[in-house]
């Protein structure tokens, strides 16, 4: 069985983002026969597990304040024999204070996004919406209308704004990594937080093992979504076999660039809806 063997001048203590950090390595050898021929293959997602590497989560034992909390280098330490391999842990302090007096955490940013535009619903209108129904969360069958602004076929593209939202809390049960990806690109099913159904999507969350003061266990969770006020929808053009967009002469003039795109449907690159509050996010 392959053995661990901490190296005591390999022990690195630094600074990051005002938490202190403390970098460790240990040497860890395949198991031979008498001739010396390996008898176990290590692969390196397997050095974490191998007896004598602390658990994740642990404690550095000259500083109980440092936990383990990442594995940044896995490497062979001689290539030849393929029998050393060099696995780098990394201890941080953790200043959470512990689950009593936790808050949630709440942010969120605005970016401009460039997309590309066939319709508005008038020169001076952002988007075209097919009439007399509100703004789909489904996608739309059928031309949307309204006033076309692309040169035969060809788009204008114009910037609009989304929202990111990001939430951070800890807890002792964190959302299940299952449940976390099968709602990974999904919008909301029903209105949530004050924002319409389908309009917010859920882009993606970290989940970090934290140790608080008492040996009390406990997770910090960071989630983020992404909120459009059209729904996440794109306009789209239908196609020729040939791959040409489909045209149509502009207010009867022949001349090729007062050609338009002849159907414009909203598409919507995110089908699939889900229940957030399954997140359990506090507040």
């Amino acid at each position: 069985m392959a053995t661990a063997k901490k190296l005591q001048d390999s022990i690195r203590a630094s600074t990051r983002d005002g938490r202190r950090t403390v970098n460790v390595e240990y040497q860890i050898e395949a198991d031979t026969d008498a001739d010396g021929n390996l008898t176990e293959v290590i692969h390196p997602l397997d050095l974490p597990h191998l007896p004598g590497i602390p658990a994740f989560g642990s404690e550095l034992d000259e500083d109980p304040a440092l936990v383990l909390s990442d594995y940044p280098r896995m490497e062979k330490w001689n290539d030849q024999t393929h029998k050393h391999w060099r696995l780098e842990l990394e201890y941080r302090e953790i200043t959470h204070g512990g689950l009593p007096g936790f808050e949630l955490r709440l942010g969120t940013s605005i970016r401009p996004e460039l997309r590309d535009i066939w319709r508005l619903e008038s020169p001076d209108n952002r988007f075209s919406f097919p009439g007399g129904i509100d703004f789909p969360t489904q996608g739309v069958n059928g031309d949307t209308g309204g006033f076309g602004i692309d040169a035969a076929g060809e788009p204008m593209t114009r910037s609009y704004s989304f929202h990111t939202i990001r939430f951070e809390w800890e807890t002792v049960v964190p959302p299940s990594t299952a449940l976390l990806d099968s709602m990974v690109n999904t919008r909301n099913a029903a209105p949530w937080r004050g924002y319409p159904s389908g309009s917010v999507y859920f882009l993606g969350a970290d989940v970090d093992f934290v140790r608080s003061q008492g040996n009390q266990q406990s997770y910090l969770v960071h989630a983020e979504f992404v909120s459009d006020r059209y729904y996440h929808l794109v306009q789209r053009v239908t196609t020729q076999l040939t791959g040409q967009r489909e045209v149509v002469a502009d207010d009867g003039n022949p001349a090729l660039e007062n050609y338009v795109a002849k159907t414009v449907n909203w598409w919507q690159p995110f089908p699939f809806t889900s229940d957030f509050n399954t997140l359990n996010i506090p507040i």
